[in-house]
């Protein structure tokens, strides 16, 4: 508490004066005294002017906006530990300058990413980056050229990461609410010999060697050329610049057009190639190259300029029809989704080493050579049509892809399936002659059954929950069911609206440009632009579970039909779920035409007419279809008086199921034969096609080492010989795009099944040709007329024929008809020559990388020893496989799957499993367990139909006895 104050503490009272206390100095020391009063007015003056100068100054002070205390930064995010980056940092636009040198091998870029920061507590900054070094990492708020360093940058192999730290600079930025920022720095990489990411390719021209280096980045390869976000979701604008030695006749391209050129600044000879900007897209779209290669454009061109680049020679004769297709195409289907392709110009390009089929870059489409060059003189019809759909394919994913991309790899085949589906549009547009609907079948539905009817198949939809699965979605499913599933939609859409479907894609296409969509996100389109609401629920059905069903139909006497549905497993055994239902748009085709029931419940029942019946008219739905047996012998009577009641489609279909249905163990194996019985009639290149294949299956099983083998090769013998006799060897004027392909198909199986006046015509041929002079026969032929090198019974005849293919092969430009050699030279089925030829396969200086896995699978096809030596050659060179295709895991899909499928006993299963137990294929898990499974298939199949199938044969022999 304070205390009240006396009088005496009052200093001034009515003007009278205080006097100071002596604080014990005597009160007489008048000096002190005048001391101490100097002194205490000096102290008074001091704050005096400090006060003054105080108010001076405080007038002229203006305070900093806000006055508020300083915000704190928040504190750091904890290590980003997923193998997919944050979403708080995004990229907005890259800036690259290439350079690239072709002597040494190696690439340098410039790097500047713009990118923008949603998450305050961001220290670091987390990037894609694989086998690349970086340095010179610096940030800037965008636009500023104030540049500060990183703190610390560093690697993470595991998830390919590179992490950039910046710590107080960019916690004090974004405390400010700054948001977007620059990152610049240097890469520098290797330009290395493995197709992946930036590569170098080569070949010859006039006896030189040339060498490209050429880009190749799906799914997850961009990061191996230049540090970036690399998931599609991460779209954003490229600005590209190409640095390279023009002074050594390089050009470059990228997937714009072409700005400018300048000599480079710093590096004498080199030019710097300035690329447009491009819309945004995502990293894995990114393309450049550098090369000496010409190129040749339509005869006229669109309002989309195209043309086709590669090795002068080859494409200046072979690149004129991929130009021409390319440009009826791209236009075509401007026109259908009312979209206009969105970049300025289009570029293919035939590459010499390219493991993938082809690629999509916007604006610039890789292609392995044989699958863009097409040479008037010496290709086949079949490799013409094969150009067409690859083009198709590849043009079709400038919009579903490029222009509207999936969200994550585990929509894939909104990607794919659409482009497998839309290339037949493509090709019906461009040539409707063709007819190629009808090969839908044999090209991409029985394919999709066959993966699909394994318990170890998988969803259209299916959640990635590492790096290493995103490979594995492209495969059958991903490609071939989800064309199939797209097309019954199509047609059920179209059965209640015409043109429905292509009105809903369009608004979809336009709503989602330029940005990425999920599955869900097409559905819902679909239905607020066309207003039906079933899409979702019918397409879930079909995109959500794995397998398919098999529909039995069952006829009353009083004509009433019954429809069931259960799921198709080929292996019986499996634990999968069988209570699945699907919702199936049914078709039945009787004598009074055909009814559209749709059904999702386990069955139903349906009113019919007298006479024949068949279901799933055309093959248009995705489930297979089991005939009780009054059924299945109406249909066979009307196969027998007039098979073209049925379009060449119904009876692809019916074929394919018969043999489907027996693998699977659900029909006995005369069930499936009997099918084929009336194909001597047939002259569809569709029907053989699928007669054909499912016969082919049969080899494994009853192979040149059966009794029943000879039985089994003059009934296909005989069952060509009216075609043949119909086709001849040689062309003929104006005949159907279908009759060309058919006359290599029955020609190549006659001459496998040892026909002998298919034998001895074609090797006459074949001295014709080794003797310099022409043949009459169709260059669809060659093929056939090669093959019949390989049946001499005369060994040292044999070894200079294989000589002389060998020979013709490496002297051989044209990459169609190389493939053709290739093809015949593995055909040969001696130990010698096998094992010479796979020798051959891992050698680089004959075979390209790009083709070793198509010899070891022809040779394992060829014959029982040839399946046994490659499968060994396989596991013997497996660390060459893995460090060829390690990364490029559908080549290694191929090879396993395709090797394996051939085996039906306990011991080929057994060394299948101990092999890859010991050894293991990272990316390939899940086709080590489709492999497994389809040799329990095949060893099941072998005990329940060896002596059925004996006796089917023996039957027919007793019927047909041999005649010379």
């Amino acid at each position: 508490m304070m205390q009240e104050a006396d009088e005496e503490d009052i200093e001034l009272v009515s003007g009278g004066r205080r006097e100071l206390p002596s604080f014990g100095i005597n009160s007489d020391s008048s000096v002190l005294k005048k001391g101490l009063i100097g002194f205490a007015a000096v102290v008074i003056f001091i704050n005096f002017v400090v006060f003054i100068a105080g108010i001076r100054l405080a007038k002229d002070y203006v305070p900093s906006t806000p006055v508020n205390p300083p915000i704190q930064p928040l504190d750091p995010l904890p290590p980003w530990t997923s193998f997919r980056l944050p979403k708080t940092t995004i990229p907005l636009a890259y800036s690259l300058n290439i350079h690239a040198d072709l002597n040494q091998f190696v690439f340098h870029i410039a790097q500047r990413i713009d990118i923008e920061i949603s998450e305050k507590r961001t220290r670091t900054i987390y990037l894609h980056s694989s086998g690349l070094n970086v340095t010179d990492v610096f940030i800037s708020k965008l636009g500023d050229s104030e540049r500060f360093p990183s703190s610390k940058v560093e690697f993470n192999t595991t998830n390919e990461y590179v992490t950039f730290e910046f710590g107080n600079t960019l916690s004090n930025w974004l405390s400010q609410n700054q948001t977007r920022f620059t990152l610049t720095f240097n890469t520098h990489g290797i330009i290395g010999d493995v197709a992946r990411g930036f590569y170098r390719s080569s070949y010859l021209q006039d006896g030189k060697l040339n060498y490209l280096a050429v880009t190749d980045f799906e799914p997850t390869d961009a990061r191996s050329a230049f540090v970036c976000f690399d998931e599609p979701s991460f779209k954003a604008t490229f600005e590209i610049t190409v640095s390279c030695n023009v002074s050594d006749g390089f050009n470059a391209l990228s997937n714009m057009n072409l700005l400018s050129s300048s000599p480079s600044k710093d590096f004498v000879g080199f030019s710097d190639f300035h690329f447009e900007k491009t819309p945004k897209m995502s990293t894995y779209l990114v393309c450049y190259v550098v090369s000496r290669f010409e190129f040749v454009e339509p005869q006229v061109q669109g309002k989309i300029p195209v043309r086709v680049f590669g090795p002068p020679k080859e494409v200046q004769k072979g690149g004129k029809f991929a130009a021409e297709a390319a440009k009826k195409i791209v236009e075509g289907f401007g026109e259908y989704f009312g979209i206009d392709y969105a970049l300025p110009k289009l570029d293919l390009i035939a590459l010499p080493d390219f493991t993938s089929g082809a690629m999509e870059n916007w604006g610039l489409i890789t292609f392995r050579i044989e699958a863009l060059l097409w040479d008037p003189e010496v290709s086949s019809t079949m490799s013409k049509q094969n150009i067409a759909m690859i083009v198709s394919h590849e043009i079709a994913h400038q919009w579903f892809g490029n222009l509207v991309t999936m969200d994550w790899w585990d929509n894939v085949w909104l990607n794919e399936g659409f482009a497998s589906f839309v290339e037949y549009l493509g090709v019906e547009l461009t040539f409707p002659e063709w007819n190629i609907w009808s090969q839908f079948i044999p090209l991409d539905r029985s394919v999709a059954m066959e993966l699909d009817a394994l318990a170890s198949s998988h969803p259209l939809d299916v959640p990635i929950e590492k790096a290493s699965e995103i490979t594995q979605q492209f495969d059958a499913i991903s490609y071939s069911k989800g064309a199939s599933v797209i097309r019954m939609l199509q047609d059920l859409m179209d059965s209640k609206v015409p043109n429905s479907f292509r009105d809903g894609i369009r608004f979809y296409l336009k709503k989602r440009a330029y940005g990425n969509a999920r599955t869900e996100d097409l559905w819902n389109l679909l239905v607020e632009s066309t207003q039906q609401t079933e899409v979702p629920s019918f397409m879930k059905g079909w995109t959500e579970q794995v397998g398919f069903p098999y529909v039995s139909l069952s006829k009353s006497w009083s004509n009433q039909l019954q429809a069931t549905q259960k799921k198709f497993m080929a292996n019986t055994n499996s634990s999968s779920p069988s209570l699945q239902r699907w919702p199936i748009p049914l078709s039945i085709q009787d004598s009074n035409g055909i009814q559209f029931p749709f059904f999702a419940e386990e069955s139903v029942t349906l009113d019919v007419s007298e006479g024949f019946l068949v279901g799933n008219v055309n093959g248009s739905g995705f489930y297979r279809v089991l005939y009780d047996s009054t059924l299945l012998s109406s249909i066979l009577n009307q196969l027998e008086s007039n098979h073209l009641v049925f379009s060449d489609q119904t009876r692809a279909s019916l074929l394919n199921d018969a043999f489907a249905l027996n693998l699977a163990q659900k029909v006995p194996a005369s069930y499936a034969l009997s099918m084929t019985s009336f194909m001597s009639k047939e002259r569809s290149y569709v029907s053989w096609s699928t007669a054909l294949s499912s016969l082919s299956n049969l080899k494994p099983f009853i192979d040149e080492r059966t009794e029943v083998y000879p039985i089994y090769q003059r009934y296909l013998s005989e069952l060509l010989n009216s075609t043949l006799n119909d086709l001849g060897w040689q062309d003929v004027e104006g005949e159907l795009h279908s009759t060309s392909l058919l006359r290599p198909l029955a020609y190549a199986a006659s001459l496998s099944v040892g026909t002998k006046e298919v034998v001895e015509k074609g090797y006459q041929k074949f001295e014709a040709l080794k003797n310099g002079s022409t043949t009459d026969a169709s260059k669809d032929l060659n093929g056939v007329i090669y093959n019949s090198a390989s049946l001499s019974n005369d060994e040292a005849q044999r070894k200079l024929d294989y000589d002389w293919l060998v020979n013709r092969y490496l002297n051989e430009n044209q990459a169609t008809e190389k493939n053709v050699l290739l093809s015949s030279i593995t055909k040969f089925s001696d130990r010698a020559r096998i094992e010479e030829t796979l020798a051959y396969s891992i050698n680089i200086s004959v075979v390209k990388p790009k083709d070793t896995s198509n010899v070891l699978v022809w040779i394992a096809r060829n014959s029982p020893l040839g399946r046994d030596l490659s499968w060994n050659f396989f596991k013997n060179n497996i660390g060459l496989f893995k460090q060829r295709y390690g990364e490029a895991a559908f080549i290694l899909d191929r090879l396993i799957r395709t090797l394996t499928s051939l085996f039906s006993t306990e011991a080929q299963r057994a060394d299948v499993e101990s092999f890859f137990a010991t050894n293991p294929i990272g990316q390939g898990s899940r086709t080590i367990a489709q492999s497994l499974e389809q040799i329990s298939v095949n060893i099941k199949w072998r005990k329940m139909n060896e002596a059925p199938i004996k006796d089917w044969f023996d039957q027919w022999a007793s019927k047909h006895p041999k005649t010379n």
